[in-house]
């Protein structure tokens, strides 16, 4: 032939050539064998040298479009690749076995060429990767095998016209273990969940889109610590903290902060064996008075007096005579008004289960046959047993007084709010 080497052409019956076999395509390529179909159009195109030096194979629709494209060597160093095209030309599977330097890669794309999947064996740091693209070609999903050091996968989102990765979940972050990070419109990373952080423990980081701490969970603030939960205030400033145990020997601690940063308010459940309460100030709005659980032998009901109980040392028990020096409170809980601190030592003498208000506002059973009881009144202990009255006799009040009544009681018994105030 003109290029200067054999060729040859086969005809059906009719004339139509089916089959061109041409020994030298071109002055440095190599044999070219093409198949036509009845029409003559062509079907499969073999050539033994393409121009990046391999053999190559074309197969074609009844319409004469490429459909299928077999190349054995893509470029000077790549592998074998392989085009897969739609009815209208449009390519929609690539399969590279080499691409560049690297592994195989196969790229999946919609009817219009638009890339929808990449997968590539062998990215630049060493495994496998895949990107998932939207139908706008913007990238979607990232998986690699093999990232900083294990596998790794990024989900983004569409922010200002550009993809914004706003899921990373990392198999092993450098330095430590797994790590999931979600982030707001704006990059900030607003969520870290990490399974080994500097004191090989997890912890999860919730933040603001400013990039301001809102809640801190670790499971491990050092080696004799365990589990702490910080609360962050509107400026990053540390609000709460709890921890699970505080040091080797020590349980929970809860501490709050002032708008400074100074610790306002602390408890702390495990002080030397003991719970304990640090703060400048302590308001109580559900309670009047300040309580002690003893332990009281005989029947009483909340607003009952009770005196020591000289057959039963550390007890109390109901009074029954008047202007009796053995008066030690009023049974707390009485009306609506409840007790408002309640102290006690378990499992000693200083314990009981009667709470006795010994200061304080509580209402006590009055009775007021001796005398009207007024405001401001002082109150002994009464014949009437569990009852207080108005104190008569100045003299024998001294040492019996149990407090002053804040409200009044005409005759009779019943209940006068009254504060408590032993003398």
């Amino acid at each position: 032939s003109a290029t200067g080497g054999a060729y040859a052409y086969l005809y059906s019956e009719d004339g139509t050539p089916t089959v061109s076999i041409d020994a030298q395509e071109a002055a440095d390529e190599g044999a070219l064998v093409r198949l036509y179909n009845s029409d003559g159009a062509a079907g499969v195109q073999l050539d033994a040298q393409s121009a990046s030096g391999g053999a190559y194979a074309w197969f074609y629709r009844e319409d004469g479009t490429g459909t299928v494209f077999i190349d054995a060597q893509d470029a000077a160093d790549e592998g074998a690749a392989m085009t897969l095209s739609n009815a209208g030309g449009i390519s929609t599977v690539a399969i590279d076995a080499q691409a560049g330097a690297e592994g195989a890669a196969v790229t999946l794309s919609d009817s219009d060429g638009t890339t929808g999947v990449l997968l590539d064996a062998q990215s630049a740091s060493g495994g496998a990767y895949a990107y998932l693209f939207r139908e706008d070609g913007t990238q979607s999903v990232y998986i690699d095998a093999q990232a900083d050091q294990g596998a790794k996968i990024e989900l983004s989102a569409i922010y200002f016209d550009e993809p914004l990765a706003t899921v990373v979940i990392d198999a092993e972050e450098v330095g430590g273990g797994a790590d999931i990070t979600l982030r707001s419109g704006n990059g900030t990373n607003t969520i870290e969940l990490d399974a080994e952080d500097s004191n090989q423990a997890g912890h999860v980081l919730m933040q603001t889109r400013l990039n301001e701490p809102s809640i801190r969970l670790v499971a491990s603030e050092s080696l004799s610590e365990r589990g702490a939960i910080t609360l962050y205030g509107l400026d990053g400033q540390k609000s709460i903290w709890m921890e699970a145990q505080e040091g080797a020997s020590q349980n929970g601690q809860i501490r709050l902060y002032d708008s400074v940063g100074n610790v306002s308010v602390e408890l702390d459940g495990d002080f030397y064996g003991a719970g304990r309460i640090i703060t400048d100030e302590l308001q109580i709005t559900g309670g009047a008075d300040l309580s002690e659980q003893f332990t009281v032998r005989t029947e009483v009901i909340p607003g009952s007096v009770l005196v020591i109980d000289p057959g039963a040392p550390g007890e109390l028990t109901l009074s029954s005579r008047a202007y009796d020096s053995r008066v030690a409170g009023v049974v707390s809980g009485a009306g609506d008004v409840k007790p408002g601190v309640l102290m006690g030592h378990q499992d000693t003498a200083a314990d009981g289960d009667v709470p006795v208000a010994l200061t304080g506002r509580v209402y006590v059973w009055v009775d007021a046959t001796e005398g009207a009881v007024m405001p401001g009144d002082l109150l002994t202990t009464a014949h009437r047993p569990g009852h207080a009255m108005k104190a008569l006799d100045p003299d024998r009040a001294h040492g019996t007084t149990l407090g002053k009544a804040l409200t009044g009681l005409d005759e009779g018994q019943g209940l006068v709010l009254a504060l408590v105030s032993l003398q």
